[in-house]
């Protein structure tokens, strides 16, 4: 396998770097973003409010990136099984009828759409 080349060179080995470095004086790293590097304040800042700690991956730190994919497994391994039944209050949900007569799928009251079987149980879940 031939390593990156530009022109007649390797990369490693004398190829000019294309990208701009920061501005602060004497600094010799790559600029990221404002032109500055992270050391020098040209990094992102996590997406989560009151967080200073630099963003990583999907505009999240480490830590709150993290917890995201914690919070979203946990939720999709809910044990429905488990949940006890909840009633609704009716006055939230309505039932549409189509022209025959026969009730049909369950609509939010506040005519916002459907309530899909998995935001029922998620709804459940939460009133109970």
């Amino acid at each position: 396998m031939a390593n990156a080349r530009r022109g007649n060179v390797c990369s490693s080995h004398g190829a000019p770097t294309m990208r701009k470095g920061c501005t602060e004086p004497g600094c010799t790293k790559i600029a990221q973003m404002l032109q500055k590097c992270v050391a020098h304040g040209g990094g992102r800042r996590c997406k989560m409010e009151g967080c200073m700690t630099y963003a990583r991956a999907g505009g999240y730190c480490v830590r709150h990136g993290r917890e995201l994919v914690l919070r979203s497994s946990a939720l999709a391994n809910l044990d429905t099984a488990l949940m006890e039944p909840v009633t609704l209050d009716f006055d939230l949900i309505n039932l549409s009828d189509d022209s025959s007569g026969a009730m049909t799928s369950p609509h939010l009251g506040d005519g916002s759409g459907l309530l899909s079987e998995g935001d029922a149980v998620l709804l459940g879940y939460f009133l109970h």
